[in-house]
C-alpha cells in the first residue's frame, strides 16, 4: 500500500486508487454518525465530523449507550459523561440526533432493540452517508453497533464510512486532519470521566501521527490523520 499523491485535506484520500475512489466530503449535506459510547465520536473520528461540519454537511450523532461504564465508575457517570458527550459535540460542530441510553457493555443482549431504534432514527433523519465503528472493532458494543449500521447502509444503498477505536483496521482512506487537530484534542479533553481511566488523548494523538504516514510527506510539517475502511 502506497501513499496518495497530494490532494485536498477535506477529501477521504484513496490507499489504493486503482480499486476505491478518493472521496471528497463537499459531496455529503447529511451524515450520521453512529457513537457506542460517549467519546468514541472524539476519539475515533473527531477529525472527520469536525471536517465535515466545515463543508456545511449537517453532523448528527446517535449514542447507543449510557455510557454507565464499569464498577469502578462514579456513582453518577451516566449524567457526567452524557454532559461531556454534549460538550464534544459542539466542539466538533454536530448536532444530537438521538441518545438511545442502552445499558453500557451489553448491546449484544439488547440487540433486536438496538437494531430497531437505530434503523427508525437512519430512516427519520435520512441521511447521505453513514459512520459507524469498525465491524471487527474488538469492543462487543462497537462491534453490535457496527453490524446494525453496515444492514442499514447495504439495505438503504448508503455509503458506509468505518473509523478505528480499539484496534486498527485495513484502511481503505485517510483523512488529513491537521486542520481539525485542535477540534479533535479538545473535543477529547472534556471526557474527563474516561480520562481517569486511559489516557485516551495521548492514545489518539498518538494514532494520528502515525496514520500520518499514510499522507503524502511534507519535510518539517506536522502531520495528522485519521484512516478508515469505506463501503461504497
Amino acid at each position: 500500500m502506497t501513499a496518495p499523491s497530494r490532494r485536498t485535506a477535506a477529501t477521504l484520500l484513496s490507499l489504493d486508487r486503482g480499486v476505491t475512489p478518493d472521496l471528497p466530503l463537499s459531496r455529503y449535506r447529511r451524515a450520521l454518525v453512529a457513537v457506542p459510547h460517549p467519546d468514541d465520536e472524539a476519539i475515533g473520528c473527531g477529525g472527520l465530523i469536525a471536517c465535515l461540519a466545515a463543508q456545511g454537511c449537517d453532523v448528527q450523532l446517535l449514542l447507543a449507550t449510557d455510557g454507565s461504564g464499569g464498577p469502578d465508575a462514579p456513582f453518577n457517570a451516566v449524567e457526567i459523561r452524557v454532559a461531556e458527550y454534549a460538550r464534544s459535540a459542539a466542539i466538533l460542530g454536530a448536532r444530537e440526533r438521538a441518545r438511545l441510553m442502552l445499558p453500557d457493555s451489553a448491546l449484544r443482549r439488547n440487540f433486536v432493540q438496538l437494531k430497531r431504534q437505530t434503523a427508525s432514527h437512519v430512516r427519520d433523519f435520512a441521511p447521505d452517508l453513514l459512520i459507524a465503528p469498525a465491524i471487527d472493532d474488538p469492543h462487543p458494543d462497537h462491534a453490535a453497533l457496527a453490524s446494525c449500521m453496515a444492514a442499514l447502509a447495504f439495505d438503504l444503498a448508503l455509503p458506509l464510512i468505518t473509523y478505528e477505536v480499539w484496534a486498527p483496521i485495513q484502511a481503505t482512506h485517510v483523512l488529513d486532519i491537521a486542520p481539525y487537530l485542535e477540534s479533535k484534542r479538545q473535543a477529547i479533553q472534556v471526557h474527563q470521566t474516561a480520562l481517569r481511566f486511559g489516557n485516551y488523548l495521548r492514545a489518539a494523538l498518538g494514532l494520528a501521527e502515525y496514520r500520518s504516514l499514510l499522507l503524502p510527506f511534507r519535510p518539517g510539517v506536522d502531520l495528522y490523520a485519521e484512516a478508515y475502511k469505506i463501503f461504497l
